[in-house]
């Protein structure tokens, strides 16, 4: 200890007494003699976890090795400060509460978990525990502190709970999916006897409707349903239409909800080229994206190699990506760019990005939730969902960078293809 730790020792007893005993407590510690001397050394140098003495004004007078490994940084800096110094700018309040009670009550021990910042910019988790080194009539004199790496516990216990709330998930997700499977199919049937007669009732409309308007221009208007014919007749042929898309909307609700809860189907072959898969997709969708009227601008790179999956599914997600694209755009007639390239040596990559309103970071929290939406009742919440799914069933990963005023891109990277063997 050199003269000045000294004299903050000093400082912090209550007399000369005192301080002659935390002298000779920590000379018979630290600085002792012959056999004792390297004992002691051995073990403080040496012990498995991270040690430090400190004075009352919390000064650190030694720290060991162990302490100085586990927080990436030189012990000489350490020992030039104080305990708190150690401590996160967050944590330094409750631990100087905690420090001061040993000094007035000086308990036994006081165990706390504790982060602590590396010198690296990571932290440590330490299991800390906090005692005091008293006198003759349980007068605290030196503060001691151990702290015990529990980083890779900690890990360990939020990967355990990220697995088996996992589990959990998929529990529900499977529990679902029987159940919307269910309800689907009891749609699906009054929904065909509606597409089936609808067909029928247009048909028999335009037989009749040549009669009534040889009768309407003999005889006038007359009264159909309470209207009148020449309104009806107009009103009626926008009535089948809507009964036509609304049929057509449960459709594509019970086809998703289906996709849902049916697994997928293993359909995968070699050499599937992502500029098809997008080129295919492009044609599918071309009367929403002549409907939203922003530029389409497509970029695909033709030297991209090709990889193992599912055409049809993987055109199922691009249909997905460029459909949110225009939703996103449908009031701006923003961009919307698709392109396809490569990432790294391993991968290719397909993005759709527009320069719609983008997603605030509660949304894009949300986003591959199943049945969640910003569609307001225009779209069912499994889309994306389904997306990231299929991604997945191909060893492949899907990204969505977003945010408000900046719009949104998503990137979906899949794994080349294996040359044969």
């Amino acid at each position: 200890m050199d003269d000045a730790a000294k004299e903050r020792l000093r400082a912090c007893c209550r007399d000369e007494e005192a301080f002659h005993q935390a002298m000779g407590l920590f000379a018979a510690t630290y600085h002792g003699c012959g056999d004792c001397k390297q004992r002691f050394r051995l073990l403080f140098d040496h012990a498995p976890i991270g040690i430090a003495v400190a004075d009352r004004g919390h000064q650190v007078l030694a720290a060991n090795q162990a302490l100085a490994t586990m927080l990436d940084r030189p012990r000489c800096d350490i020992e030039a400060g104080t305990l708190l110094d150690l401590d996160r700018p967050e944590d330094r309040q409750a631990s100087t509460e905690v420090l001061d009670a040993l000094w007035r009550q000086a308990p036994e021990t006081i165990r706390l978990s504790r982060r602590y910042h590396r010198n690296d910019g990571s932290e440590v988790w330490g299991n800390t525990i906090y005692a005091s080194a008293c006198d003759d009539d349980a007068a605290p004199l030196l503060t001691i502190v151990m702290v015990e790496d529990e980083t890779a516990l900690r890990t360990a216990e939020a990967e355990t709970a990220r697995q088996r709330h996992r589990l959990l998930q998929a529990e529900k997700m499977a529990a679902l999916g029987t159940l919307v499977s269910g309800v689907a199919h009891e749609i699906n049937n009054p929904t065909n006897i509606i597409t089936m007669n609808l067909a029928r009732m247009r048909q028999i409309w335009q037989d009749a409707g040549a009669l009534f308007d040889d009768y309407h221009q003999e005889n006038g208007d007359f009264l159909l349903g309470g209207l009148e014919y020449s309104s009806a007749h107009t009103l009626l042929s926008g009535m089948f239409q809507a009964i036509d898309q609304a049929a057509e909307r449960i459709g594509t609700i019970v086809r998703d909800l289906l996709a849902y809860g049916r697994p997928a189907a293993e359909d995968h072959v070699d050499g599937v080229n992502l500029n098809t898969v997008a080129r295919n997709a492009l044609s599918a969708v071309q009367r929403p994206l002549d409907h939203h009227g922003g530029a389409m601008v497509v970029d695909l790179d033709d030297t991209i190699p090709v990889v193992r999956g599912s055409q049809r599914r993987l055109e199922q997600v691009v249909v997905n990506l460029l459909l949110n694209a225009c939703h996103a755009c449908d009031d701006t007639q923003a961009a919307i760019r698709l392109h396809t390239g490569h990432h790294a040596d391993t991968h290719v990559m397909l993005a759709v990005s527009d320069a719609g309103h983008g997603m605030s970071a509660d949304i894009l929290a949300r986003i591959g939730e199943p049945f969640f939406t910003t569609k307001r009742g225009a779209g069912t919440g499994l889309g994306l969902w389904m997306s990231k799914t299929i991604i997945e069933e191909h060893d492949g990963d899907m990204t969505i960078d977003s945010a408000p005023g900046r719009g949104t891109t998503i990137t979906v990277l899949l794994p080349i293809q294996e040359p044969a063997r």
